[in-house]
């Protein structure tokens, strides 16, 4: 049995055990007579003898190998020196810490930053505060709706007190057609200003002598044709059409606008005596232009007129634009428009003809 290790006349010699003749210097706790080794202290000097390193036997023997080296007296130990001491690179010991710090590693780089989660966060909640917003944008334009179908079929246009009509564009309109039908409710509005002021300053003319009386009386039937006409041959064909999806009715809006557009045309241009109409019937250009040969003071009102014919021609070229736009995103084509009216018409005939 003498090849036992554990047999005490065999034994090896313990590293972790200090023999009882000689007893380690711990470097922990130095004996009074020692001067620690400081930067600022004199005694600390290139014969200061160098401070005994603290892994004992874990740096040599059979545990380890290639020991830290011990920093030098006269330097102070460097960082690096310091992480290449706590990190041996041999033996047994020394390859389970690189295996350690492959582990950490490897486990580090799969980690997340500190700010993700407060960013996912962060996005989670302005995506719940859009929701909300969403959610009661809809409550209130359900709630709009359900009081305006509570007030469905009372009248409410153009005047509460003198409403021939029920109209609520936000209410009975697409919302993709509502823009639209608004800058077209805006062209017929400009429309009764232009003949309202028209009719105003015809009359002013025709007050001081400088037209004659039949101007006025043009004045007059503009007015009062020319506003119920819009309404119910351009402004309302438009709105049914955008309310029902009706490409029959885009048709005729079209047809009635385009007349809409060179009525403005020719009020803008205002040629004399043109088409059997009298003088200064219209406040336009040319109008304007024999006006001021009369009076300036009147021209400069007559010129402020064909200023609001311009106006009005140029937001009715707008709304066409616009109408056509909506009247496509429907999924409307001019063909198809142009049957159905071929269609509307032919109906339109073969009733009259069985009235006959």
């Amino acid at each position: 049995m003498s090849d036992n290790p554990f047999e005490e006349g065999n034994a090896e010699p313990n590293p972790f055990q200090a023999s009882a003749e000689v007893e380690p210097a711990n470097p922990f706790n130095p004996s009074p007579t020692d001067v620690a080794p400081t930067y600022d202290n004199p005694a600390y000097d290139d014969a200061a003898p160098a401070p005994v390193t603290t892994f004992g036997a874990y740096d040599v023997g059979a545990y380890g190998s290639d020991a830290a080296p011990a920093p030098s007296a006269s330097s102070p130990p460097s960082a690096a020196a310091a992480a290449d001491a706590y990190q041996p690179s041999g033996g047994a010991y020394g390859g389970a810490g690189t295996a350690l710090a492959s582990a950490a590693a490897a486990y580090g780089s799969g980690s997340k930053s500190p700010g993700s989660d407060g960013g996912e966060t962060s996005v989670r909640v302005r995506e719940l505060e859009q929701r909300e917003a969403a959610l009661r944008r809809r409550r209130e334009e359900v709630i709009r709706r359900e009081q305006a179908l509570a007030n469905a079929g009372q009248k409410n246009w153009p005047f509460k007190r003198y409403a021939i009509a029920f109209h609520d564009i936000e209410l009975e309109i697409p919302e993709e057609c509502q823009r639209a039908v608004h800058h077209a409710h805006y062209a017929f509005w400009g429309l009764v200003f232009c003949l309202t002021y028209n009719f105003l300053f015809a009359a002013s003319a025709a007050f001081f002598g400088l037209g004659d009386f039949a101007a006025w009386i043009m004045a007059i039937l503009y007015l009062i044709t020319g506003v119920p006409g819009a309404y119910f041959f351009w402004y309302a064909r438009l709105y049914n059409a955008t309310k029902n999806d009706s490409a029959l009715g885009y048709a005729w809006f079209f047809i009635v606008f385009l007349v809409h557009i060179a009525f403005c045309l020719f009020a803008f241009i205002a040629p004399p005596d043109a088409f059997g109409t009298a003088k200064y019937s219209l406040a336009g250009v040319m109008s304007t232009a024999e006006m001021e040969k009369e009076n300036s003071s009147i021209g400069g009102v007559y010129a402020f007129g064909a200023a609001l014919w311009f106006l009005e021609l140029l937001w009715s070229v707008w709304v066409i634009r616009g109408v056509y736009l909506a009247f496509r995103g429907q999924g409307h084509t001019v063909t198809e428009a142009r049957n159905a009216v071929a269609k509307d018409a032919a109906f339109g005939a073969a009733k009259s003809g069985a009235r006959r």
